[in-house]
Protein backbone atom coordinates (compact mmCIF):
# COMPACT_ATOMS: atom_id res chain seq x y z
CA UNK A 1 0.00 0.00 0.00
CA UNK A 2 2.70 2.39 0.59
CA UNK A 3 4.53 1.58 -2.69
CA UNK A 4 1.30 2.59 -4.00
CA UNK A 5 1.26 5.64 -2.66
CA UNK A 6 4.97 5.79 -3.45
CA UNK A 7 4.16 5.68 -6.84
CA UNK A 8 1.52 7.96 -7.39
CA UNK A 9 3.64 10.63 -5.62
CA UNK A 10 6.89 9.92 -8.02
CA UNK A 11 4.44 9.51 -11.01
CA UNK A 12 2.70 12.95 -9.77
CA UNK A 13 6.23 14.44 -9.99
CA UNK A 14 7.47 13.22 -13.05
CA UNK A 15 4.30 14.68 -14.92
CA UNK A 16 5.00 17.58 -13.29
CA UNK A 17 8.20 18.16 -14.06
CA UNK A 18 7.52 16.87 -17.99
CA UNK A 19 4.62 19.25 -18.12
CA UNK A 20 7.30 22.11 -16.48
CA UNK A 21 9.87 21.01 -19.12
CA UNK A 22 7.91 21.14 -22.06
CA UNK A 23 6.10 24.36 -21.78
CA UNK A 24 9.67 25.77 -21.01
CA UNK A 25 10.64 24.50 -24.37
CA UNK A 26 7.37 25.27 -26.38
CA UNK A 27 6.99 28.83 -24.67
CA UNK A 28 9.81 30.35 -27.00
CA UNK A 29 8.52 28.48 -29.69
CA UNK A 30 4.98 29.68 -29.76
CA UNK A 31 6.42 33.22 -28.78
CA UNK A 32 7.91 32.50 -32.41
CA UNK A 33 5.12 31.53 -34.10
CA UNK A 34 2.76 34.31 -32.85
CA UNK A 35 5.35 37.27 -33.93
CA UNK A 36 5.57 35.42 -37.10
CA UNK A 37 1.77 35.53 -37.85
CA UNK A 38 1.49 38.84 -36.10
CA UNK A 39 4.26 39.81 -39.22
CA UNK A 40 1.94 38.03 -41.52
CA UNK A 41 -0.71 39.65 -40.95
CA UNK A 42 0.73 43.11 -41.34
CA UNK A 43 2.67 42.17 -44.61
CA UNK A 44 -0.82 41.16 -46.18
CA UNK A 45 -2.73 43.94 -44.73
CA UNK A 46 0.13 45.81 -46.77
CA UNK A 47 -0.16 43.65 -50.16
CA UNK A 48 -3.54 44.78 -49.87
CA UNK A 49 -3.34 48.70 -49.69
CA UNK A 50 -0.23 48.03 -52.12
CA UNK A 51 -2.54 46.55 -54.79
CA UNK A 52 -5.42 48.64 -54.53
CA UNK A 53 -2.82 51.32 -55.27
CA UNK A 54 -1.59 49.38 -58.21
CA UNK A 55 -5.42 48.89 -59.60
CA UNK A 56 -6.23 52.82 -59.38
CA UNK A 57 -2.61 53.43 -61.03
CA UNK A 58 -3.30 51.18 -63.44
CA UNK A 59 -6.89 52.40 -64.10
CA UNK A 60 -5.20 56.26 -64.71
CA UNK A 61 -2.61 55.05 -66.75
CA UNK A 62 -4.91 53.38 -68.89
CA UNK A 63 -7.54 56.32 -68.79
CA UNK A 64 -4.74 58.74 -69.81
CA UNK A 65 -3.76 56.23 -72.70
CA UNK A 66 -6.86 56.23 -74.26
CA UNK A 67 -6.83 60.04 -73.66
CA UNK A 68 -3.86 60.69 -75.23
CA UNK A 69 -5.17 58.45 -78.20
CA UNK A 70 -8.41 60.22 -78.55
CA UNK A 71 -5.84 63.24 -79.05
CA UNK A 72 -3.76 61.82 -81.37
CA UNK A 73 -6.92 60.81 -83.31
CA UNK A 74 -7.48 64.27 -83.23
CA UNK A 75 -4.88 66.12 -84.76
CA UNK A 76 -4.20 63.14 -87.00
CA UNK A 77 -7.29 63.61 -88.36
CA UNK A 78 -6.86 67.45 -89.10
CA UNK A 79 -3.66 66.97 -90.58
CA UNK A 80 -2.59 66.75 -94.30
CA UNK A 81 0.66 65.87 -95.64
CA UNK A 82 2.22 67.39 -98.74
CA UNK A 83 4.86 65.80 -100.33
CA UNK A 84 7.20 66.64 -103.26
CA UNK A 85 6.77 70.15 -103.12
CA UNK A 86 9.17 72.12 -104.89
CA UNK A 87 10.75 74.68 -103.02
CA UNK A 88 13.59 77.09 -104.08
CA UNK A 89 17.16 75.65 -103.95
CA UNK A 90 20.00 77.72 -104.44
CA UNK A 91 22.84 76.58 -106.76
CA UNK A 92 24.22 73.77 -104.85
CA UNK A 93 20.83 72.30 -104.79
CA UNK A 94 19.97 73.33 -101.02
CA UNK A 95 16.81 74.43 -99.52
CA UNK A 96 16.93 78.28 -99.42
CA UNK A 97 16.33 78.81 -95.71
CA UNK A 98 13.82 81.71 -95.56
CA UNK A 99 11.10 80.53 -97.76
CA UNK A 100 7.27 79.96 -96.68
CA UNK A 101 6.10 76.76 -97.06
CA UNK A 102 3.03 77.77 -95.54
CA UNK A 103 2.93 79.98 -98.63
CA UNK A 104 3.89 77.33 -101.02
CA UNK A 105 1.09 74.91 -99.89
CA UNK A 106 -1.61 77.29 -99.86
CA UNK A 107 -0.81 78.19 -103.56
CA UNK A 108 -0.94 74.28 -104.36
CA UNK A 109 -4.23 74.15 -102.43
CA UNK A 110 -5.96 77.40 -104.31
CA UNK A 111 -5.43 75.99 -107.84
CA UNK A 112 -6.42 72.71 -106.78
CA UNK A 113 -9.33 73.21 -104.09
CA UNK A 114 -10.67 77.00 -104.38
CA UNK A 115 -10.24 77.31 -100.20
CA UNK A 116 -8.58 76.12 -97.27
CA UNK A 117 -7.96 76.96 -93.87
CA UNK A 118 -4.25 76.37 -92.78
CA UNK A 119 -3.50 76.59 -89.17
CA UNK A 120 -0.07 75.99 -89.19
CA UNK A 121 2.59 74.48 -91.55
CA UNK A 122 5.81 72.05 -90.81
CA UNK A 123 8.72 71.38 -92.90
CA UNK A 124 10.70 68.14 -93.47
CA UNK A 125 13.29 67.64 -95.31
CA UNK A 126 12.83 64.54 -97.63
CA UNK A 127 14.85 61.82 -97.73
CA UNK A 128 15.77 61.92 -101.49
CA UNK A 129 17.62 66.01 -100.32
Amino acid sequence: MISKHVIKYIQSTVDDMVAESVRTQNEPLIKQIEDSHHTIKCQSDQIATQSVEIQTLQDKINEVENRIEEHEQYSRRASLRFNNVSAPVDNKGQIIILINTDQLVLDICNKNLKTIHLNRGHWEKSSNW
